[in-house]
C-alpha cells in the first residue's frame, strides 16, 4: 500500500500543461487525464447507443486514464515542439517511454506486475491510436478536452491562446474530419467553436471548414 501512496504518479498534479503559454487558470496533467477519461466514456456511450457499435469500454477508460503517464517522469513537452519533426517525435517517444519504464520500476519495487500493467496500457494506446476505434476515441477526447479548456480561457479574456486553439481544431479536422464515427463530432465541435468565438470582437481565429459532406459515412484513411 505504501508504494501506491508515495508513487511519482501523484506528481501529475504538479505538472502543468501549456508550458510557455500565458494562461489564467493553470491546468495540471491529472485534471486533464480525468476529463479525457470522462469525455471518452461519454463518447463511447453515445457511439454504442447511437450507432449500435460495440467498443471495449474498459480499455477506453484505462487508456484515457494512463495516456499521459509518462509526463510524471518527463513533464509536459508542448505539441508544436514535439511535432516539429518526425525524427524528433520518434526519439522523444522512445525516450519518454524509457524514462517512464525506469520510473515505474523504481516506484513499484517488488511489484513488477503493476509496472507491466501500466506500461502495457500506455503502449497499447500509443501503438494503435491511429488505427483502433477505442484508441481513436481516446485521442479525440484528448483534443476535445483541450478545446474545452482553451475556450474557457478565452471566455476569461485570454486571447493569447487563440492560436493554440486554432492549431488543435485544425489537427482534429485533419485527423478525424472524415472519420466514419467521429467525423460528426468534429463538424459539431467546429460549429460550437465558431459560435463561441464569433461573440468576441476582432478575434484572429480562422480555420478551414471540413472539406466533406455526409461526414458520418466516410472513413478515416
Amino acid at each position: 500500500m505504501k508504494n501506491f501512496i508515495s508513487t511519482t504518479l501523484h506528481t501529475l498534479v504538479y505538472h502543468t500543461r501549456y508550458s510557455g503559454a500565458h494562461v489564467i487558470n493553470k491546468e495540471n496533467v491529472a485534471e486533464h487525464s480525468y476529463f479525457v477519461t470522462l469525455l471518452a466514456d461519454l463518447i463511447a456511450e453515445d457511439i454504442e447507443k447511437r450507432k449500435n457499435v460495440k467498443v471495449d469500454r474498459l480499455m477506453i477508460l484505462r487508456m484515457a486514464l494512463y495516456h499521459d503517464t509518462e509526463e510524471a517522469y518527463t513533464g509536459d513537452l508542448i505539441t508544436p515542439v514535439k511535432n516539429r519533426s518526425h525524427d524528433l517525435k520518434k526519439e522523444w517517444d522512445k525516450l519518454s517511454s524509457l524514462m517512464m519504464q525506469e520510473g515505474l520500476q523504481h516506484d513499484f519495487k517488488g511489484q513488477g506486475h503493476i509496472k507491466n500493467y501500466i506500461m502495457s496500457v500506455h503502449t497499447t494506446y500509443e501503438t494503435y491510436k491511429h488505427e483502433k476505434l477505442e484508441n481513436q476515441i481516446v485521442k479525440f477526447s484528448d483534443g476535445l478536452q483541450s478545446v474545452i479548456y482553451l475556450l474557457r480561457e478565452i471566455g476569461f479574456g485570454n486571447r493569447h491562446v487563440n492560436s493554440i486553439l486554432q492549431n488543435v481544431i485544425e489537427t482534429m479536422v485533419s485527423r478525424f474530419g472524415k472519420h466514419e464515427l467521429l467525423g460528426k463530432y468534429v463538424t459539431d465541435l467546429e460549429k460550437i467553436v465558431r459560435t463561441s468565438l464569433a461573440k468576441q470582437e476582432h478575434s484572429p481565429f480562422h480555420i478551414s471548414a471540413v472539406q466533406s459532406k455526409d461526414t458520418d459515412n466516410q472513413t478515416e484513411k
